[in-house]
């Protein structure tokens, strides 16, 4: 008996370490190792552990189906069937280890302390760096800041799993929040300020319609006012950091945006072959379509817009099957919301605020890739299986 916490710390292992690292570029080979081992515990204790049965699983399949069948009109068959192995294969194995090991709220906690570590190393060496050559160096081992910015709104709901615990756990939670907030300014990144945003006003929102927060309604809804006027002066203190870069006003700055210029131009790549795209993955734009490259901007080399990039893999129904996941995603936390126990409600704060934040985030760039959709699906599944094993505990009650 005495070996049986050894041996739950060690099946933990392999995805706490996955967890802490993801975000830190050049650890692809030791995710990867992580990755497959989860998948192997989650596989092997699949029996043994009551596993519920898989939410989504027509979304998800459709969803991978229409992946997969972009082979048939993909402009370069080897890069799609690379990229359907990275964005589906490995994303699909990751919410599956991380929905069947999820075995009780003592599991799912320290899985998020793994989380807010990694998140804390990560912040603190972006500030060091930035403190040190004042500037955000890209390059440097805690990667870019575009990436930056989709791994802060994917992480912040796992630090509200991780507040709704032990008061050691809220300090921690409080401390990585603070870091990555900082590490945020440091990013200049002007998306991140709305998502963070939308995430506290949505997550206090459905607390205190929940009763988890208990204040008036008027309390809470100045201090959604405020986190907005907030969440407002940071983006402008990010534009005013762009334009003394660029030399420019901020009004021509938004005007020579190149989205603007280009988004309606990938619209009209989308309907004219509405049914089918041209294959799978970030990258079909360049392949298929280098014209809509402009030339005075050589980085929208894809579209910069999840939604956007669907429609050229797979056209119009590629963007149905995104919307229809993202959108059951939403109404299974929105359940776990509405009609489960105080842990379960903490549970679909958390999961709705990363489903609202990564859609979002992803709008005006495509990061759900790689360690980010990784990720994501890892959270997914981490705060799914949990939530669905609390509401089977409870309709057994």
């Amino acid at each position: 008996m005495r070996s049986e916490p050894g041996a739950a710390l060690l099946a933990q292992a392999p995805f706490l370490v996955l967890l802490a690292v993801l975000p830190f570029p050049h650890t692809v080979a030791l995710r990867l190792a992580c990755l497959a081992l989860a998948f192997a515990v989650a596989v092997l204790a699949w029996r043994r552990s009551g596993v519920p049965p898989l939410p989504c699983r027509v979304p998800i399949a459709l969803w991978a189906l229409l992946c997969v069948s972009s082979l048939v009109w993909a402009i370069d068959r080897r890069y799609t069937l690379s990229e359907l192995w990275n964005e589906v294969g490995y994303t699909m194995m990751a919410f599956i280890a991380f929905f069947a090991f999820a075995r009780g709220i003592g599991v799912l906690r320290a899985q998020m302390v793994a989380l807010a570590l990694g998140a804390a190393a990560l912040c603190a060496w972006a500030v060091a760096r930035y403190a040190l050559t004042g500037g955000w160096d890209d390059a440097a081992g805690h990667g870019g800041v575009g990436n930056f910015a989709a791994y802060a709104v994917t992480v912040a709901p796992g630090l509200i799993v991780l507040a709704a615990g032990t008061r050691a756990m809220r300090l921690a939670a409080g401390g990585a929040f603070a870091l990555v907030a900082l590490a945020s300014v440091l990013s200049a990144q002007r998306i991140l300020w709305p998502v963070l945003a939308a995430q506290m006003v949505a997550a206090l929102w459905l607390a205190h319609r929940q009763g988890l927060v208990r204040a008036p309604a008027r309390t809470v809804a100045l201090a959604a006012v405020a986190i907005a006027v907030f969440a407002g002066s940071l983006v402008l203190v990010a534009q005013s950091e762009r334009y003394a870069e660029n030399r420019g006003a901020p009004a021509k700055m938004v005007d020579a945006d190149t989205r603007w210029r280009q988004w309606p131009k990938v619209v009209d790549r989308i309907l004219e072959h509405p049914w089918h795209g041209v294959g799978f993955g970030r990258q079909v734009m360049t392949k298929a379509y280098p014209d809509l490259i402009p030339p005075d901007n050589g980085m929208f080399w894809h579209a910069h817009n999840t939604v956007l990039n669907y429609g050229l893999s797979m056209g119009l129904p590629g963007i149905a099957a995104l919307l229809l996941l993202f959108g059951c995603l939403a109404r299974e936390y929105w359940r776990f919301v509405r009609d489960g126990d105080r842990a379960a409600k903490a549970i679909g704060i958390a999961g709705f605020t990363l489903v609202l934040g990564v859609f979002l985030r992803n709008q005006v760039n495509d990061f759900l890739v790689r360690d980010m959709a990784i990720l994501f699906w890892a959270m997914n599944g981490a705060f799914l299986g949990l939530g669905r094993r609390l509401a089977a505990a409870r309709g057994a009650a």
